[in-house]
This record gives structure tokens, C-alpha cells and sequence, in this order.
């Protein structure tokens, strides 16, 4: 599940690009014009909480729920703003 909500995330930050937008998290804006590193970080970060959620189900069973909840909260309303200026952009 979090590797698509990223790769929504991706995806849409890359047609709001296209459309005319901009990114507006500062880091993320140095990095967007590479989409290969954008992929390659996103992986990463899979990756790193992947490891800290099985880590944490390791050492307290069924604990590794309250890592990933936030993080797929957090996405889904990337995802969810994304969807939003792409409606904009689309309208203008």
C-alpha cells in the first residue's frame, strides 16, 4: 500500500509539473527535476520505513500499525492536495 500511495504522490507532482505548477516543499523542489532521483529517494524511503516497521513488530507485536498509520495518513493527503491543484490546473 505505501508503495503506491507514493507512486500516486509521484505521479501527480509530476503532471502538476507539467501542467504549469510548482513544488512547494523546498527540498523536494531540488530534487523534482530528476526524476530519477525523486524515484530513487521514494524508494528509500520505503525501504527505511518498511525496516523500522518490522523492527518495531519484532521487538512489540502489532506495534509496527502505529509507525505506518501516520505515514499513510500523511500521503493520503499529499495524494488527496495533489488531486486538488491537479482539478485546478485542469480548470484554468
Amino acid at each position: 500500500m505505501l508503495a503506491v500511495l507514493f507512486g500516486l504522490d509521484v505521479a501527480t507532482t509530476d503532471m502538476i509539473l507539467l501542467l504549469g505548477g510548482y513544488e512547494q516543499n523546498a527540498i523536494m523542489a531540488l530534487i523534482i527535476n530528476y526524476p530519477a532521483v525523486h524515484i530513487a529517494i521514494k524508494g528509500l524511503a520505503i525501504v527505511l520505513i518498511t525496516i523500522m516497521v518490522q523492527y518495531s513488530d519484532c521487538r512489540l507485536k502489532g506495534s509496527g500499525i502505529y509507525l505506518l498509520a501516520p505515514v499513510i495518513l500523511l500521503y493520503s493527503f499529499v495524494i488527496y492536495n495533489n488531486v486538488m491543484v491537479l482539478k485546478a490546473l485542469a480548470s484554468a
